[in-house]
């Protein structure tokens, strides 16, 4: 009996799946919805980048109307929302994310509710609404956390946390941090997990908590060295770095931040590259003044060529710090009005103030006294705003200073009085955070041990009550078939481990070996092209000019024959540099150019290449500028680095007109040597400096005097600074010129470990 009436319940469960299938296949087979189904994947697969998109929008929107389906509509609107935010057109971005909204409420559509609320965040974060902001990512969580979406009830906690980390409520940040973390910490995305700890550890280091803060950015770093990213160990290690240098520990500072730079490079973010830049510049500033002033200059560019605000008002703030130092108060002051004038238009109110200050330190060491007065109560009266106690303690202590230089001892008094009470209420604070981190770490131990105790009491205890012969030996028993059990399962999966890596091992062998017969095939090419048309001109120009002076010899006049044998001289260099670069490409891909690094002075090797390239200089009017100074020894292989500067001062030379300029620049900081090469020559365009390395795709462009080029001397310079774990990098603009700038570790091809 109790048989059919399992058999009847599940055949009956069985027709009710069977209907419930055979409905949801009916509705995904109507002609419309099947289109939007298509199209939506369509529209999944493509590039927001592609000229095509906007109009598979369009499409998508259309089919949904068609289909009179309002979920539909909601997944299309969702959509376009996502692409507007992308795109950085925000308040379009929030119309279309209100339709979505509104039709997943009424609909009851929960998780496309969650995500869309997310997205409009997002927008209106870009927008600096942060009441709206934070809002929209509140009730986000709310929904997720009532569907049990754990991604996405992370990603709404970690986003609240964020926008309160950057209105500087530090305390609000946490809470959302915290939560966030016990979320992601159970989930499989190591990023994510990762990500919250960076940020928990960056709340402590804005408290002064380095123990703590440096705890969060090592486990954050471990996390990201897991998975191999990049950007997050580059993001790590620079905060590591911040530490240390917070802490007056710059020597192990700089090693973490050289350490993060070759990740930086890697991620392809230009704001991460700027972030390192930017730690190297405050921690040199105790040791190097030139290399400080050099790394925030670098860093200054990177961020204004990511056109990243942020990241450029932190760039000011240092390159105003570091000319205040030196008492050039008139740089200092431009820097922080520059970056006040940013900061403003940002909205980002704690660097508003910040720079504030720093313009009222500026007037005040110029005895400015008054002007010093109202920069420092504008930067107070914002400082009181954000209830930031830090900026207010710095400030009270500057004014202190100024009433005591207009004789108001009182005022004197009073504001002093005031810096104090926020120097104790700070340094109370600090130790209330200890002593809460304490007491939960305490807490937190004595739930374990009473587990463990109450774990071994019911451990006993069953013990005891189980303790006979019979099960004894059943217990056995069990244990022994497991264990045969578990040990073939073992072996099985070992032996399939080792097929598994055998398997892939040869499949990697083979994606390694293709790749290397495309890239052969593709310098076969450029190679055989430029035998074939750039090396067979040059060769004809000669026979031409030997021609001429065979003939006509005796006809010729003096002058006639000097201009011929000039002709000659510089066709036949063009012509031994084309065939050098030839040899030493074809060498260098063929693996059998050698690589020996010795110790040598690399600025004679500059000087003797700008002795070289003088006549060539002179024949174009062009004024050729050394600022190298002094020796620079490196570990390098000479007759490479030679090579480079020959074809970099030589492509300077062809692309300048004449009575130009061309600048060579050097500077020394710890581990590094770093050369320029400066013209105000035709410059290049985006694409040309986009394709400049890459021998294959780079163009042939004419010099000034319709001299012809290959591209392969640029390309061989990448390869050959890179053979000393180097860096080359390129800025241009048509009309304005090029810098080509070389940065070498000292001890060359030597890798760290």
């Amino acid at each position: 009996m109790q048989k059919t009436k399992a058999t009847f319940l599940i055949t009956f469960l069985s027709i009710i799946v069977v209907m419930a299938f055979s409905s949801c296949t009916d509705k995904k087979q109507l002609p419309e919805s099947t289109q939007f189904v298509k199209l939506l994947e369509k529209t999944r697969n493509t590039s927001t980048d592609a000229p095509e998109y906007p109009a598979l929008l369009d499409s998508l929107e259309k089919s949904a109307n068609r289909t009179k389906d309002l979920e539909l509509m909601v997944d299309a609107l969702s959509i376009r929302g996502e692409y507007l935010n992308t795109k950085e057109k925000f308040p379009e971005a929030i119309l279309v994310f209100k339709k979505s909204i509104s039709l997943a409420e009424e609909l009851g559509l929960s998780l496309h509710l969650g995500k869309d609320l997310e997205n409009i965040g997002k927008s209106y974060y870009k927008l600096k609404d942060h009441t709206n902001a934070l809002s929209s990512f509140k009730r986000s969580a709310t929904i997720r956390e009532e569907t049990g979406d754990s991604v996405g009830l992370g990603s709404s906690l970690n986003n609240t946390g964020f926008v309160y980390w950057m209105q500087t409520e530090f305390d609000s940040a946490l809470i959302y941090f915290n939560k966030a973390l016990e979320i992601r910490s159970k989930l499989p995305n190591t990023d994510h997990h990762a990500t919250t700890l960076n940020n928990l550890g960056t709340i402590y280091f804005n408290w002064a908590i380095y123990d703590k803060s440096l705890e969060y950015y090592m486990k954050s770093l471990s996390l990201q060295r897991e998975i191999k990213n990049d950007y997050g160990i580059a993001i790590s290690l620079t905060n590591i770095g911040l530490v240390y240098n917070e802490t007056g520990q710059h020597e192990e500072a700089i090693q973490y931040y050289k350490e993060s730079l070759p990740h930086a490079v890697d991620s392809k973010d230009t704001n991460v590259v700027g972030y390192v830049y930017q730690g190297l510049g405050y921690a040199f500033e105790d040791i190097d003044v030139d290399s400080s002033i050099y790394y925030f200059k670098l860093s200054l560019a990177k961020y204004q060529s990511a056109s990243y605000p942020p990241g450029i008002i932190l760039a000011l703030r240092g390159i105003g710090d570091f000319y205040f130092k030196l008492k050039d108060y008139e740089v200092a002051g431009r820097n922080f009005e520059e970056m006040y004038q940013l900061a403003v238009r940002e909205r980002i109110q704690l660097r508003e103030a910040e720079a504030l200050k720093g313009l009222g330190e500026v007037f005040l060491a110029q005895n400015l006294v008054n002007k010093a007065k109202s920069y420092l109560e504008e930067s107070q009266s914002i400082g009181a705003r954000l209830g930031n106690k830090v900026l207010l303690r710095d400030v009270s202590e500057l004014k202190s200073e100024i009433f005591e230089r207009l004789g108001d001892k009182d005022s004197a008094l009073i504001t002093l009085r005031i810096h104090l009470k926020y120097a104790q209420e700070i340094q109370g604070e600090e130790m209330s955070r200890r002593l809460i981190g304490l007491k939960n770490k305490f807490q937190f131990e004595k739930f374990e041990l009473d587990l463990q105790k109450q774990m071994y009491e019911n451990r006993t205890q069953r013990i005891t009550i189980i303790a006979t012969a019979i099960m004894l030996i059943l217990v056995i028993l069990v244990v022994i078939l497991l264990y045969r059990v578990n040990k073939r399962i073992k072996n099985t999966n070992r032996l399939l481990n080792q097929q598994n890596e055998l398997i892939e091992g040869q499949a990697k062998e083979l994606g390694v070996i293709n790749q290397q017969l495309v890239e052969s095939n593709d310098a076969k090419d450029k190679l055989f092209s430029i035998i074939s048309h750039d090396l067979r001109s040059p060769f004809q120009g000669l026979l031409g000019i030997t021609g001429i002076l065979k003939e006509d010899f005796y006809e010729l006049t003096n002058d006639e024959k000097l201009h011929l044998i000039v002709g000659l001289e510089e066709t036949s260099r063009k012509t031994f540099e084309l065939l050098e670069n030839l040899l030493n490409l074809s060498a260098s891909r063929m693996g059998k150019l050698a690589f020996d690094p010795v110790e040598v002075d690399v600025s004679e090797i500059v000087k003797k290449t700008l002795s070289l390239h003088s006549e060539q200089a002179i024949g174009k009017k062009i004024s050729l500028k050394s600022n190298v100074r002094g020796s620079q020894y490196i570990s390098c292989d000479p007759n490479m680095l030679e090579i480079v500067f020959r074809n970099l001062l030589s492509n300077a030379i062809k692309y300048t007109h004449e009575e130009g300029e061309i600048t060579v620049d050097s500077c020394d900081s710890d581990g590094f040597v770093c050369f320029s090469i400066k013209d105000n020559g035709i410059g290049m365009d985006n694409e040309t400096k986009a394709n400049i390395f890459n021998i294959n795709a780079v163009r042939s462009q004419r010099g000034t005097r319709g001299e012809k080029g290959t591209g392969l001397g640029i390309g061989l310079c990448k390869e050959f600074i890179e053979k000393h774990n180097g860096l080359i990098e390129i800025e241009s603009e048509p009309g304005v010129g090029t810098t080509f700038r070389i940065t070498l570790p000292k001890n060359g091809g030597v890798k760290p470990e």
